[in-house]
């Protein structure tokens, strides 16, 4: 019969699954709010809105849905998004995996999802102060495979919408946009370790 493994380890072992469950994204599509399209963060319930709503398709080509940024943003905010602010998105595609083009391809399929194009254009703005936003994008090198996260200027907010999204969210049930409520690794780890003193103390 194999050894017992001490409680301490089992508890180590679970903080490290834990730590390795929210380290990555599994992004996938969702349902359309407000007559927007959507993909969803898993990991942490984070519903983000399409990066390419801002098109529409006329049967030829596109066209844009909006006159200009701050429209697009009213019609995101009446539909129960909020505009994220740049520190949110950056912590959002940390988790995302955008190693390969490859990848890259297949999270546009899933992030921008109109299906007659755009399906690979992972690019918006978001929030920065009053009146100004960041872009923030993936990009790919197709001659060398690889593809990365990205993020442009300070920049206005411009009247034309110039083929760029916006990062919006409905915050999931660990709130905070896609960012996991702070400390809640270290407080799984305080609840296994108070469980094991407990057994300590009744052993």
């Amino acid at each position: 019969m194999p050894p017992k493994t001490p409680l301490r380890q089992r508890a180590a072992a679970t903080l490290l699954a834990l730590a390795g469950a929210t380290a990555q994204a599994a992004i996938v599509e969702g349902a359309d709010i407000g007559g927007f399209r959507t993909f969803v963060d898993t990991q942490t319930g984070t519903v983000w809105a399409d990066l390419d709503n801002h098109l529409t398709f006329t049967g030829t080509g596109f066209a844009f849905r909006f006159a200009s940024h701050d429209a697009y943003i009213d019609a995101l905010a009446a539909a129960g998004f909020t505009w994220a602010f740049a520190g949110e998105v950056a912590a959002f595609t940390a988790s995302v995996p955008l190693t390969t083009t490859t990848g890259y391809d297949a999270l546009g399929q899933v992030m921008g999802s109109l299906s007659f194009g755009e399906t690979s254009t992972l690019s918006g703005y978001s929030n920065a102060t009053d009146g100004l936003m960041w872009r923030q994008f993936g990009q790919a090198s197709y001659a060398s495979g690889t593809a990365s996260w990205a993020m442009g200027g300070l920049t206005p907010r411009q009247s034309a919408l110039n083929d760029s999204g916006i990062w919006a969210y409905i915050a999931g049930p660990g709130g905070g946009g896609s960012v996991p409520l702070p400390g809640t690794l270290g407080l799984a780890g305080l609840g296994l370790v108070a469980l094991a003193s407990r057994r300590r103390a009744t052993a």
